[in-house]
């Protein structure tokens, strides 16, 4: 069994197969949310170092993927109201999941 600061994770092993490591979960990994601080199952996004929950994970997600929309949108002088207003809803029950009072 692994432990870490999050939770454990039973049956974790790695592979190496041309020259990369891939780490196979066999079961879940639970802990407490880096986001919302909820305990719940947990999930990394690639390139990101923190665990979040499931919704605190689709969340930051969308968002990463909004970002590039407004950044593309702007460059090519599209309208972006509508991007803006799911960025605004989104943000919202992020922030309202993890207890920040930014709205």
């Amino acid at each position: 069994m692994v432990e870490s600061r999050h939770g454990s994770l039973e049956g974790e092993r790695e592979l190496s197969r041309q020259g990369w490591s891939y780490a196979i979960a066999e079961s879940v990994l639970m802990g407490v949310c880096d986001s919302c601080n909820r305990f719940a199952e947990l999930h990394r996004l690639p390139g990101r170092e923190d665990r979040n929950c499931r919704e605190c994970d689709s969340d930051i997600s969308t968002m990463i993927v909004l970002y590039d929309a407004l950044k593309d949108a702007a460059w090519s002088g599209t309208d972006a109201s509508q991007i803006e207003n799911e960025v605004t809803e989104i943000l919202t029950r992020y922030s309202q999941r993890c207890g920040l009072d930014c709205f």
